[in-house]
């Protein structure tokens, strides 16, 4: 058994960024998710500005989401009472004066690599992969998995070795290693042989080689940057993960490949490298939507063998709990536009 159980992320809110939706499903309409058991609401202003509110009214408990976006607010469709990006009622048909209680819950976003971001208050801008620029890769069409689990256990589920053979067909070459680049990042790094007798895993093997390293970057839980480099080419995936609620949530995951460096081969070649490698993960992935259906982790079955997914929830909840998990209304309202603090020069 493991000697110590793990301090699992509490209920509530992740510490960092969290997937709200794809950036090109935002226009003038509003768009309804639910995270972390909250309904919400985002929109785009006509001037271009990310907005993302509690989607029940602040009045009645009217859905916001079945509203329309006026000039820079959005408009309640029950009394018309109408709510800028941070949150702030600054029109009421039944009165001039606006009343105090009248706000939204409002959160922070991002637009990028083509997705929405939410947080409530990360303390971290963006990342993206290391040592890696966005204009140096080439992304694929972004695809999208809903999983019966709580969010927690898509991270724990990467650091877990022991189901690669068993759903992967990859065999661990040696014991990973894991390191923390920066307070809010884990990192582990492990190398495989691949083991599977597959038409895919024959052809990766001619193709890219028979053996990969993955480097798997953590950021506080919620948004995962995938390294795989094989012996002849290198593949890229970022997960984004949205907590539904305590027991689903949605991946969204984005395939790259490195660019070329000449015209016809970022016109031609980069478009038909990316969407194979996208098939390839997507098919890689499915076998871990499958099995992850109602999964958890249990202090009480688990093994020495399980001492990584174990360390691994220890420190995510060691970041969940330095943020108050109360409910999202009783909390301060936090500008739109407020800009995280930079990264320490240690990270």
């Amino acid at each position: 058994m493991i000697s110590a159980p793990p301090t699992e992320p509490r209920a509530g809110w992740p510490a960092g960024w969290q997937l709200f939706c794809h950036a090109g499903e935002l226009g003038l309409t509003p768009v309804s998710r639910q995270v972390c058991g909250r309904p919400l609401v985002g929109f785009r202003t006509e001037a271009g500005k990310v907005a993302v509110l509690d989607a029940r009214c602040v009045h009645m408990g009217s859905d916001l989401a079945l509203g329309d976006v006026v000039g820079d607010t959005i408009r309640c469709p029950f009394h018309h009472w109408r709510f800028d990006a941070c949150g702030r009622c600054v029109a009421n048909p039944a009165t001039e004066e606006i009343p105090p209680f009248a706000r939204q819950a409002a959160y922070r976003t991002a637009e990028k690599h083509g997705l929405i971001l939410v947080s409530r208050n990360a303390s971290f801008p963006v990342p993206f992969f290391p040592d890696t620029g966005e204009s140096e890769l080439h992304a694929a069409r972004a695809f999208s998995f809903r999983l019966n689990c709580p969010w927690h256990m898509v991270g724990g589920n990467a650091v877990d070795v022991q189901h690669f053979l068993a759903a992967h067909d990859r065999k661990l070459l040696e014991a990973p290693s894991v390191e923390f680049p920066d307070h809010w990042s884990h990192r582990t790094i492990g190398r495989f042989r691949i083991a599977g007798s597959s038409f895919r895993d024959r052809l990766t093997r001619l193709v890219a080689g028979d053996t990969v390293e993955m480097e798997i970057t953590d950021w506080a839980g919620t948004l995962i940057f995938v390294r795989a480099r094989f012996r002849r080419t290198t593949s890229y995936g970022l997960v984004a993960i949205q907590a539904i609620d305590d027991c689903h949530t949605r991946i969204s995951v984005i395939v790259s490949v490195q660019s070329s460096r000449t015209w016809l081969g970022r016109t031609i070649f980069d478009p038909l490298n990316a969407a194979v490698r996208r098939h390839f993960i997507h098919r890689f992935l499915s076998a871990d939507v499958d099995r992850s259906q109602g999964t958890d982790f249990n202090p009480l079955t688990a093994l020495e063998a399980d001492s990584l997914m174990a360390d691994y929830l220890n420190w995510l909840g060691s970041l969940s709990e330095q943020y108050d998990h109360d409910n999202p209304a009783t909390t301060q309202h936090v500008s739109v536009t407020q800009e995280p603090p930079p990264l320490s020069q240690e990270a």
